[in-house]
């Protein structure tokens, strides 16, 4: 919970794939994932595969009640390999490696290419990397509007854009809005019927256009 200081290139110590503060996003999002913990501490298999906004049912693939507390490596394993299944096909890390070095190295023909290749992990960057970025100004105003908070306007802008910033903004708004949605799931949890009913009406009112909002408008009924 107090972020450690990163390397002196800006990557994670931890997990030098990533920054420090996508390693302490990707933890409040875990915990997002999992409020449904009957006690701690928990185990859960997470699935990558999920929209925005989603349950708890569509996050997990095997939940508390169905691991062991400790359980031997070779059951731990034994489970992964049963749930890697469910989830596809995966590749070696040498492979991933390899993919990883031809997207950075790759002219705008190679990356037509692994866009076009649904077999390459990049393929979603890639196709993000052809797109249009958006010009100045249009990046100064969407700036200014998350600053002030008011993601509806932003996210409406953002509709009509394309590039590797606006889905960057999209997904920082999404994020932003599960993140409230979780905290109101845990009120009606926690048998807390106003504190949940506050939440979830501010993300209707702070995130219209998220699924977070859809799905907050569905859970209040």
């Amino acid at each position: 919970m107090r972020p450690h200081a990163p390397l002196p290139d800006g990557r994670c110590w931890i997990y030098p794939t990533m920054t420090c503060e996508q390693h302490r996003l990707n933890f409040m999002w875990g915990l997002d994932a999992t409020v449904w913990f009957p006690m701690s501490p928990g185990h859960a298999i997470l699935t990558p595969r999920v929209g925005h906004a989603p349950s708890r049912d569509e996050f997990v693939l095997v939940g508390d009640d169905d691991l062991p507390d400790e359980g031997t490596v070779d059951s731990w394993i034994a489970e992964f390999k049963k749930q890697q299944a469910k989830v596809g096909a995966g590749i070696a890390l040498t492979e991933y490696e390899r993919q990883r070095t031809d997207f950075e190295r790759a002219d705008r023909e190679a990356l037509r290419r692994i866009a076009a290749d649904r077999s390459d992990a990049f393929r979603d960057d890639a196709r993000t990397a052809l797109e249009e970025e958006l010009d100045p100004k249009s990046m100064e105003t969407i700036d200014r509007l998350i600053a002030e908070g008011r993601n509806a306007d932003a996210l409406a802008l953002l509709t009509h854009l394309d590039g590797l910033r606006a889905r960057q903004w999209r997904r920082q708004i999404e994020r932003a809005a599960w993140h409230l949605l979780s905290q109101a799931r845990i009120c009606a949890r926690e048998r807390d019927p106003k504190g949940a009913a506050h939440l979830y009406q501010t993300v209707i009112d702070e995130f219209a256009g998220t699924e977070a909002e859809r799905a907050a408008r569905k859970e209040m009924k």
